[in-house]
């Protein structure tokens, strides 16, 4: 069902892109108005996110960054092909390379890592570049991640589900773009690619939400249940290029056991950032949690809209990351890599930080450059123990920032 109707007609879309460092674009005007309207009129206190650290190294290009179950950071190197392990103090602690272009990370919580990427496979004498996962077993070298940790199982589209290995060259379009992973050590996989004629088919469409059991086997997918359609509606999935579950660090008995997830894509005009629950019917619905839009607490929202070029549209443009924080504040945290920014949001959907008998507080911030707030095609966000990681992959670093109402906390 297309339900983009519960908005085209309602919303004040007074919504736009990115916002703090040196304004360099004119989809951030509104962040800026915003801010200084704000200042002006003393209403609202200080609270942003303020940067407490940049690492640099060693890193090519960082394309992804986990924050894991065991309290360290992952940083997924597309053209050095590596994932390097960190302390929370930036220390390097373990290297591992053997992947071809990984691009995205995912932990459950036996603290084993997923690695996304590609792999070369030679078939009847011919090499084809196929979409794969590899699930590295931490644990044969004691967390501590280096060239001798052992793969412990390889997933290559389209094996999972079709042994055979048939039209492998169609399977070379095809790419994982995002990993979900949950309590019980679930996970999914946002899958891409351009075969999206039947639902039906062996695999079921392309772009897909594809399901896997605790112990890395294939469940199926969610093609009868989300569309791969070029359109404006909710429960369409074209072009994903993020994913994340509610289940994240600390771990612990109250990690949530939530089935729902979020999803990013990049290919319709209007709620690129989409959010799934799990109905008592075992299926998947709209999470209604996002539909309703509190205007008392902010103007702008996750299912909000901006102009450009004088139509409107999703306020996102390539949500290349998404994270959820498992604290008490419970934020959504999407980073756009089109619009070289960092987007905050409580967990109902409304952006910023709530602030008691006021407006929230705008904290998003972004722009193309190097400052500390400004960021350059970022494509992975993490978060934990209140620092927040940005994968700042065209500037080549991570960046780390608190809130600076917890600069004071650990």
């Amino acid at each position: 069902m297309n339900y983009s109707g519960f908005f085209a007609a309602g919303l004040a879309f007074a919504l736009s892109a990115c916002s703090f460092g040196e304004k360099t674009s004119s989809e951030i005007d509104d962040i800026y108005k915003a801010r200084d309207e704000a200042n002006q009129s003393g209403s609202v206190p200080s609270v942003e996110w303020v940067n407490v650290a940049v690492w640099k190294g060693p890193f090519t290009k960082p394309v992804d960054v986990l924050y894991g179950y065991d309290k360290l950071v992952y940083v997924a190197d597309e053209v050095t092909g590596s994932i390097i392990q960190l302390d929370e103090n930036g220390r390097v602690l373990g290297q591992w390379a053997g992947m071809k272009s990984p691009v995205k990370l995912g932990m459950d919580r036996r603290l084993n890592l997923f690695v996304i990427g590609r792999i070369d496979t030679s078939i009847g004498g011919k090499v084809y570049n196929l979409p794969a996962v590899y699930y590295l077993n931490m644990s044969t070298t004691s967390q501590i991640l280096s060239s001798s940790t052992v793969i412990q199982k390889r997933i290559i589209h389209p094996f999972y589900f079709n042994p055979s290995g048939a039209g492998l060259t169609e399977a070379e379009k095809v790419s994982f773009a995002g990993i979900a992973t949950f309590s019980d050590n679930s996970f999914y996989l946002a899958r891409r690619g351009p075969n999206n004629s039947l639902a039906t088919a062996l695999g079921g469409y392309d772009n897909t939400i594809v399901q896997f059991d605790k112990n890395q086997n294939y469940q199926g997918n969610l093609s009868n249940q989300i569309e791969p359609a070029n359109g404006e509606g909710l429960k369409f999935i074209i072009n994903p290029v993020s994913l994340a579950s509610y289940a994240a660090p600390p771990q612990s008995n109250s990690v949530s056991k939530s089935k729902d997830f979020i999803y990013g894509i990049e290919g319709q005009s209007f709620y690129r950032v989409q959010g799934l629950a799990y109905t008592a019917d075992e299926v998947y619905d709209i999470d209604r949690k996002y539909l309703s839009q509190d205007t008392s607490k902010t103007g702008r929202f996750l299912y909000g809209f901006v102009s450009r070029n004088g139509t409107y549209e999703s306020r996102f443009v390539h949500p290349s990351d998404i994270a959820i924080a498992a604290d008490d504040n419970q934020f959504i945290l999407v980073v756009d890599r089109q619009l070289d920014s960092l987007f905050q949001f409580t967990s109902t959907g409304e952006e910023g930080v709530p602030v008691f008998g006021k407006k929230n507080v705008i904290t998003s911030f972004g722009g193309r450059g190097n400052g500390v707030k400004q960021l350059n095609q970022p494509s992975g966000v993490a978060y934990g123990s209140l620092r927040l990681y940005v994968a700042d992959t065209g500037n080549q670093r991570i960046m780390v920032y608190k809130l600076s109402t917890d600069i004071t906390q650990n």
